[in-house]
């Protein structure tokens, strides 16, 4: 998953509004089955269905509902995606090695 050109990398914005870059090196399946999935990194994310997704953003909010979002890249970084609130499957939590790419 490199965003809309493959082998490139995912561009993003950080809470201070500077660019950033994400190469996402490793990916898993969300698991909200039983409670909410927390990340101690920031990750992006893949959504597979439409659907409500209920996230923390990292450094921006806590508990934002993106309403009947998908399929597709969600462009925000996430630091947790909540049971309650989230009606979107399919979603994969995407990691990047260097989360100095993302606190900086």
């Amino acid at each position: 998953m490199s965003g809309k050109y493959p082998g490139r990398p995912v561009i993003n914005r950080g809470p201070d509004g500077r660019e950033i870059t994400f190469q996402p090196t490793s990916a898993e399946v969300v698991d909200i089955s039983s409670d909410d999935a927390q990340y101690t990194s920031p990750v992006l994310l893949y959504v597979g269905t439409f659907g409500d997704v209920k996230v923390d953003m990292a450094g921006l909010g806590t508990g934002i509902v993106f309403a009947n979002f998908g399929p597709g890249e969600f462009p925000h970084a996430v630091t947790k995606v909540w049971k309650t609130g989230t009606s979107a499957l399919n979603i994969v939590a995407l990691h990047d090695s260097d989360t100095a790419l993302l606190k900086s």
